[in-house]
């Protein structure tokens, strides 16, 4: 078998229930939380306590649309289960690629992206075939081993990348794993007599528990849980740092999501005032912040605050279109263009922005496929001068530990260093600037230095497709 890169394909909502009465209603609400982290399939796995099967239900679409008010599932006695909400980055949505999967006696969730995972399968011998994913590179490792704990550690030492982990045996068992690296957030749960494991805060809040109820796991963190122990264990191989990625609390999280005691709004609003601090705008009459639902939203609260430009809703926001990061090729395989699509779920209003300086605040630019539309509909609305900034720096390298950051030739900014033949940020700036539409009249990125102050980093997060720096090699491995 030839040595394969695998692509990302993060699965970016993963979560579990543990002896809980009201299973399928709990499930249910923490998936519906999680909606934002993926879009394109849903899966429970429950362990049927009438006969002892664990019975996996899944499809395509959002978590409503694969459970409704009639799914079997409901129907289901049950206790124990765990659950998956898929993000495609790569490949179609099918039965393979949905999960949970069963492998044997065991199922699994996974939320990241093993880089080295087909050097893995040659190195081992494992099953593999073209529609394949890491997720059953980890099945296949830990199905080795002589138990869950011994295979996880054996992933823990040999995997490179993400891997954060739910597994349940068909006896109800509920191993919950966060990956050495620590590049995305796992929290556990415990509530009266339950346990519960999921991606985000939100989640688990959704189930009317407190904050003194909630335990944000550290990284290499392995509990094993079913109704009558749990049991805590610490797997984290010494060539393993921390690696947080700061992605999440800039976009990935939902707002009112917490991670290491910061509400991810704060920090988005924190990082807009940053960016109203680097500007110098006059405040007045011609002068307007419009927020980007909602992507952009806390961003344009925390500059509106700072510089005290009034913010104003300038564009009429369709919530039908969801996360656009995530849609943009589905509804490209339609007939519908990046920009067809800007202007669907971003309409400028135009006795909002008419005769306006125009600021638009937002998280990141990826591969910017939707913002020209919005540039060019507050034009067309007649604002006098377009302003974007952007509360994070330029995406220069792909990113191999699950986000859809993977092909360099699709991100702005690396294309703009190829352009400009340079690296320096006001480079930078001016080849996007172009590159989206040559009327814009500023585009500003918040620097590094910045970015890692607002995080308080302490050498403790991944600035990889920031910087092309990896936690790990990155050729030696593919």
């Amino acid at each position: 078998m030839a040595v394969q890169l695998y692509a990302p394909e993060h699965k970016c909502g993963i979560g579990a229930a543990v002896n809980t009465e009201t299973l399928y209603s709990d499930m249910l609400g923490m998936a519906i939380s999680l909606q934002h982290r993926g879009y394109d399939g849903c899966g429970f796995s429950i362990l049927d306590t009438d006969t002892g099967k664990t019975r996996t239900y899944r499809g395509p679409g959002k978590v409503l649309n694969v459970f409704p008010d009639n799914s079997q599932a409901s129907k289901v006695r049950a206790r124990n289960g765990i659950f998956n909400n898929r993000y495609r980055t790569t490949g179609d949505v099918n039965s393979d690629n949905l999960q949970p999967i069963e492998f044997d006696d065991l199922t699994f969730s996974h939320n990241g992206n093993v880089f080295n995972a087909g050097k893995l399968a040659q190195l081992y011998s494992l099953a593999m075939e073209d529609h394949d994913s890491d997720t059953k590179v980890i099945a296949q490792m830990i199905r080795r081993a002589r138990n869950v704990e011994d295979g996880i550690r054996f992933v823990a030492e040999e995997a490179l990348g993400a891997f954060n982990l739910v597994i349940m045996d068909n006896e109800g068992t509920v191993w919950a794993y966060r990956d050495p690296w620590g590049f995305h957030p796992l929290f556990k749960g415990v509530k009266d007599g339950s346990t519960y494991f999921a991606s985000e805060t939100t989640a688990l809040s959704a189930l009317r528990l407190d904050d003194n109820e909630i335990e944000q796991m550290e990284r290499g963190e392995l509990w094993a849980v079913n109704g009558s122990y749990r049991e805590k264990k610490i797997i984290r191989p010494p060539h393993t740092k921390k690696a947080f990625c700061p992605f999440e609390k800039t976009y990935f999280m939902s707002p009112d999501a917490s991670y290491d005691g910061e509400f991810s709004w704060d920090f988005r609003t924190r990082t807009g005032e940053r960016l109203a601090e680097r500007d110098h705008f006059p405040d007045d009459s011609a002068s307007i912040v419009v927020q980007l639902r909602n992507s952009g939203e806390p961003y344009a609260v925390g500059y509106s605050q700072r510089s005290g430009i009034p913010m104003k809703r300038g564009f009429a926001y369709n919530p039908e279109l969801g996360r656009t990061y995530m849609v943009e090729d589905k509804l490209a395989d339609v007939g519908l263009t990046s920009q067809e699509l800007a202007f669907l779920k971003n309409m400028a209003i135009k006795r909002v922005v008419e005769g306006k300086r125009v600021i638009v605040p937002d998280d990141s630019i990826v591969r910017g496929g939707t913002l020209p539309g919005r540039v060019d509909d507050l034009f067309r609305a007649g604002a006098r001068e377009v302003h974007v900034r952007i509360g994070s720096p330029p995406i220069i390298s792909p990113c191999h530990m699950g986000f859809n950051h993977s092909d360099k030739s699709k991100l702005r900014a690396a294309q703009a260093v190829v352009l400009a033949k340079s690296t320096r940020l006001e480079d930078i700036e001016e080849q996007v600037r172009k590159s989206l539409d040559p009327r814009l009249t500023s585009l500003r990125y918040l620097p590094l230095t910045d970015y890692k102050e607002l995080l308080r980093d302490n050498g403790g997060h991944c600035f990889a497709c920031f910087t092309g720096s990896y936690p790990f090699p990155i050729t030696s491995h593919a």
